[in-house]
């Protein structure tokens, strides 16, 4: 499952507080996360790995 967090880059502590701004929200296909029609395979070890997948 692929998954995104709203960014409040540029957005007040206070506005966040008062709802006077809203973070922007990022919004992810449902064929990549509810619906996922991605896969891989994770190997056990120590270190990063990154995985990329290519979102169309």
């Amino acid at each position: 499952m692929i998954v995104a967090v709203p960014s409040a880059a540029g957005v007040s502590q206070d506005d966040l507080d008062s709802g006077g701004a809203q973070p922007k929200t990022i919004t992810i296909p449902a064929k990549y996360n509810e619906e996922s029609v991605l896969s891989t395979e994770v190997e056990s070890g120590e270190g990063k790995q990154t995985i990329d997948f290519d979102l169309e």
